[in-house]
């Protein structure tokens, strides 16, 4: 699918998505390519709430099959990013893990963030890997598949489990 035309910050590709919402809010460099059943969403409203997300893809990257990306406020990816299968990348949740908000049904609780994230270049994704808000993830680290990564994760390091961690540094 060609965006293009309609999204001129738009210079990859994506193939047969699920979900695209708040396209204006994304920005892809040229050579990127989305893998099918990809769903994409920025959020500046949310049942009564306001947001100012913005999503900022580098060049030549290239996402797995059914992978999420969803902010309400920001996420940068740089070059040459590749993910695997069903890989999540939030910068929200559905409220926060306070006693006050056990009886709001998640659905209608305010989206929240712990921060930006970031993902330098040249960074390998596996499969089902969950990336959560306020983490940075430096240069040429590899993330190993069904780890959930709540701590940055430095420069040419690779990190696995729940929640990730260091099982190796390259630099």
């Amino acid at each position: 699918m060609l965006l293009h035309a309609r999204y001129p910050q738009w210079n990859g590709y994506i193939r047969n998505p699920i979900s695209l919402l708040g396209l204006k809010y994304f920005s892809v460099g040229k050579g990127t390519l989305f893998c099918p059943k990809a769903e994409l969403t920025a959020w500046n409203k949310y049942r009564g709430f306001s947001y100012q997300p913005r999503v900022t893809i580098g060049q030549n990257c290239q996402f797995g099959r059914a992978c999420h990306i969803t902010a309400i406020g920001e996420i940068t990816i740089g070059d040459n990013l590749l993910t695997g299968q069903y890989v999540i990348i939030s910068d929200n949740a559905h409220g926060e893990s306070t006693s006050n908000q056990v009886s709001i049904p998640p659905l209608e609780r305010e989206l929240t963030t712990k921060g930006p994230i970031r993902i330098g270049n040249n960074v390998w994704i596996g499969d089902r890997v969950a990336i959560l808000s306020g983490v940075t993830i430096g240069d040429g680290a590899i993330i190993g598949s069904n780890a959930v990564v709540t701590h940055d994760v430095p420069a040419g390091a690779v990190v696995g489990g729940v929640p990730a961690r260091i099982i190796k540094r390259m630099l």
